[in-house]
């Protein structure tokens, strides 16, 4: 019974960090459209939105689901995640003005909650060690830049 249970949190887990992948993309590419970061190839602000509120739908539901079966600990850190990506979709759709500094200031959150979301859920499903750990305060949203000498 206890291994049926970690399968079905392990699978709600996978579902929501599909979706938010699914929705920072899509923030990421109308984002480039707003001049609000270079790199994702741009997409019309049509498009853009639409796939943002489709994939904040699935979102809402994924979320819910790992608030049911998570612990306490699964459940701040999915809050979080969820909270972090919201602010980049709201900066993406212009319903917060941005600009670029303010743009990565808040992609670099996502990546940190994203961390916390991961490792609260190794807590959970009593996954030993710590995980590959990222540098992700270190990373940027931006693709690297040729300094000229």
């Amino acid at each position: 019974m206890q291994r049926e249970w970690s399968q079905r949190r392990f699978e709600a887990y996978r579902e929501l960090i599909h979706v938010a992948h699914v929705q920072v993309g899509a923030a990421r590419s109308l984002a480039t459209t707003r001049n609000l970061l270079e790199g994702p190839p741009p997409v019309s602000t049509e498009d853009g939105m639409k796939e943002i509120a489709e994939s904040d739908r699935r979102l809402a539901l994924a979320y819910e689901t790992v608030q049911m079966i998570g612990d306490e600990q699964v459940g701040r850190a999915a809050h979080a995640f969820r909270s972090s990506l919201w602010q980049l979709s709201d900066y993406a759709r212009g319903l917060i003005e941005a600009d670029a500094a303010e743009w990565e200031r808040a992609y670099k959150r996502y990546r940190i909650s994203r961390d916390g979301f991961h490792s609260a859920i190794r807590h959970d499903l009593g996954i030993a060690g710590r995980g590959y750990q990222r540098n992700t305060a270190g990373l940027s949203s931006r693709p690297p830049t040729v300094e000229s000498p």
